[in-house]
């Protein structure tokens, strides 16, 4: 009982190729079978060809931009992978693993659009990648990254791409910001931001009892929890996170990054389902306010870790 009833959630809804989450991390492994089919494609970019074919600023971002190193081309991690993949790696295609809204097996699933911010020489980037996303019209921003303390940038840009990411048009206008908490086991302090940050939407880890992981910071600031799992033993251990890795692997990992891609992955089912007639602020109280409550295994935590743990199911229909 201690999952988020995705099976149930996908009788319903299994992501819409319209819907584009954007996943500001490492980069994404765009040539892994399990994730190539649902990557975004900046269609008014011409591969290689050294130009700014669109004029947005950014030379060959195909399938987003590496904003770390200061390049049009992606360099794949780990983490970013992994994290993509819990969004979308694509479901029933009969390899690997499936991601929340990795669609029925046709390439359908939402899109990926990597904003590696995290790069292969250098980190950076962080409030111009919110604005790109926004820009280039990412419905989701996903980040599993934090720490530092406060930076009123960061903040600006989160609210950028809330009021400007989507389109006319698309699923949706405006966006959705989901941080996670980060794995400090603290309620305050410089390891807290930017997810504290009040228009962001917050994400705790839970572990395979729907306790909270013994590393997962909390606090009033956090809004909801979600699987993240806890490695008991080795690397291979099932209460972890497994997903995709780099150069076409799997993989298990561990932390709030991997409980915040589960609330990204069903804000873009919420979106794929309502497509046209939703608002980020809808999603927002679609995901808090039909969670599953675990006071009962998080007593020593009520009140600090969000309203609950994510219900995919509860969150398409407003019932468990």
């Amino acid at each position: 009982g201690a999952d988020i009833s995705l099976l149930q959630a996908w009788e319903l809804e299994t992501g819409n190729s319209n819907v584009i989450v954007a996943i500001e991390d490492q980069g994404v492994d765009f040539d892994h079978p399990d994730l190539a089919g649902n990557m975004w494609v900046n269609t008014g970019e011409v591969a290689g060809n050294g130009y700014d074919d669109d004029n947005n600023g950014y030379v060959d971002d195909i399938y987003g931009y590496n904003f770390g190193d200061g390049q049009g081309t992606i360099t794949p991690g780990d983490h970013g992978t992994h994290v993509g993949g819990t969004v979308a790696a694509e479901t029933n295609n009969g390899i690997g693993v499936s991601g929340i809204a990795g669609g029925t097996g046709n390439n359908d699933g939402v899109r990926i659009m990597s904003c590696e911010v995290f790069g292969t020489s250098s980190q950076g980037g962080f409030a111009e990648a919110f604005v790109y996303a926004a820009d280039m019209g990412a419905h989701i921003s996903q980040n599993s990254w934090g720490g530092g303390g406060e930076d009123q940038s960061i903040n600006a840009a989160i609210d950028y791409f809330i009021a400007n990411g989507g389109s006319a048009g698309s699923p949706m206008q405006g966006g959705v910001v989901i941080i996670a908490a980060g794995n400090d086991n603290t309620s305050s302090g410089a390891s807290i931001w930017p997810a504290a940050y009040v228009n962001a939407i917050a994400v705790a880890a839970t572990n395979k009892n729907d306790e909270k992981s013994y590393y997962s910071n909390f606090g009033t600031w956090v809004d909801i929890s979600a699987p993240g799992g806890e490695l008991e033993s080795s690397n291979n251990d099932p209460t972890a996170i497994h997903s995709t890795y780099n150069n076409g692997g799997y993989g298990v990992m561990q932390g709030t990054s991997m409980a915040c891609p589960h609330v990204s992955g069903v804000a873009a089912l919420i979106v794929s389902k309502f497509s046209g007639s939703i608002t980020p602020s809808e999603v927002r109280s679609k995901l808090i306010d039909n969670t599953d409550n675990i006071d009962a295994s998080t007593s020593g935590y009520i009140g600090q870790m969000g309203s609950g743990r994510l219900n995919a199911y509860a969150s398409l229909t407003g019932s468990t």
